[in-house]
């Protein structure tokens, strides 16, 4: 059973953390091919990938700030378990690994939102750095 619980928390982390790997590179290749293609090179070589150079690292930093939580989140749900095995009756044992598959639930969920919301600020951010490179 926990096996389970572990694999089924590793598998959402890695597909999560693969879906966002994949929008910010469709998303860069987009945006860097629409800045060339409308002619601004010479603006677009100094200012801009500064402007895009600190956008990856604030990027970056969230992703290393998610992972973080992520695992401390995942420490704690480890360190729950112990509450299972000290279960004295089946009813302690269902509540707690109630519990447990609850928080889990709620952990991915927190990610999920946490990941949108830093995709939306990476495409506004991204979005108005190729509209002053087109201005």
């Amino acid at each position: 059973m926990f096996d389970q619980l572990i694999d089924g928390a590793r598998k959402a982390s890695e597909s999560t953390t693969q879906m966002q790997q994949e929008m910010f590179k469709q998303w860069t290749r987009m945006f860097t091919g629409t800045a060339h293609e409308a002619g601004a090179t010479g603006e677009w070589g100094r200012t801009s990938q500064k402007r895009w150079v600190d956008l990856a690292v604030d990027m970056l930093n969230r992703h290393r700030e998610g992972l973080d939580a992520m695992y401390r989140a995942g420490i704690a749900l480890i360190e729950s378990t112990v509450s299972v095995a000290a279960a004295k009756s089946p009813e302690d044992y269902r509540r707690n690994v109630e519990e447990i598959w609850r928080k889990l639930f709620d952990l991915q969920k927190q990610q999920s939102e946490s990941q949108l919301r830093d995709f939306q600020t990476f495409y506004e951010k991204s979005s108005a750095i190729v509209q002053d490179a087109r201005a």
